[in-house]
């Protein structure tokens, strides 16, 4: 009795001549089933060629049609001449590192209190390196990049921010001061004020650099400049208390600033000059 199941070819040979049969061939790969795709396969692997393991854009062929032979010394010589013209266009050119890791930054060329190893820690600047590392630059080149954004392009952006902050100023102090009267007017009497209460013109400088674009402080510069203004009208010597300016200044109070009263009697001294001379620099 034979047993017909369809894994039978895969465990079973019928017997020669027997039921199923006459045995085959003998040719067939693959058992009774007549052969697979897969095994049909070695009647279709794709020819070589000697010129295979040239890339096609170096290839140099000779001949025509049937007769089209390949020129190994042409191709060759072709992709040799390729290549030290590649060369010649890196020079020395260094190659990436292997990894982010080997990226080394020249903390003296991206200036003073530069660290380095903090700068390479920051997760923003290893996204940047990764970056830079897929697109093949080298130690070098990155180096470079990081020395004109540091020492060149920032300043530059620092600049414009600077120039756009008067911009902003001016517009805050005229959502208070609506008219250009008004603007004009504020601004002035701030100048006048910080003038008038410098101690000297290099104060002055510093007071000018540092609050300039400050509409905060314009403002309370402005407030201060119009009660000096307003104080303008009033006699200089009832400041004094019926003293001579002259008599307070030859004192030994107002030069001795040992003196334990030389502060009082140098602001009265001061407040009169200012309301003789606002704007002016008090003696």
């Amino acid at each position: 009795m034979k047993i017909k199941t369809r894994l039978r070819p895969l465990y079973f040979v019928d017997d020669p001549g027997g039921e199923g049969g006459d045995g085959g061939d003998g040719g067939n790969e693959g058992g009774a089933s007549g052969g697979s795709v897969l095994n049909g396969g070695k009647n279709n692997e794709p020819a070589t060629n000697e010129w295979d393991h040239v890339p096609e854009k170096y290839q140099v062929f000779e001949g025509e049609g049937d007769a089209k032979k390949f020129d190994l010394q042409s191709s060759s010589k072709k992709m040799a001449d390729a290549h030290k013209q590649l060369e010649t266009r890196l020079g020395d050119t260094e190659l990436p590192p292997a990894e982010v890791s080997g990226y080394k930054i020249d903390a003296e060329k991206m200036g003073e209190n530069f660290n380095a190893e903090e700068f390479i820690a920051d997760e923003s600047t290893q996204g940047f390196l990764k970056r830079m590392h897929a697109k093949g630059i080298n130690n070098a080149q990155l180096n470079d990049v990081l020395d004109y954004a540091f020492n060149e392009w920032a300043p530059q952006l620092i600049g414009a921010n600077d120039a756009m902050t008067e911009e902003t100023c001016s517009a805050a102090l005229k959502d208070v001061w609506k008219s250009d009267e008004e603007f004009s007017n504020g601004t002035g009497l701030a100048f006048k004020a910080l003038k008038a209460f410098a101690s000297n013109d290099s104060e002055f400088g510093s007071l000018m650099e540092k609050y300039g674009n400050d509409p905060d402080f314009i403002q309370f510069a402005a407030r201060v400049g119009k009660e000096v203004n307003e104080d303008s009208g009033v006699d200089p010597d009832t400041v004094l208390g019926g003293e001579s300016v002259e008599s307070l200044m030859a004192s030994a109070a107002y030069k001795d600033e040992k003196h334990p009263d030389h502060v009082a009697v140098s602001a009265k001294v001061k407040r009169y000059f200012d309301v003789k001379h606002p704007g002016g620099v008090a003696a």
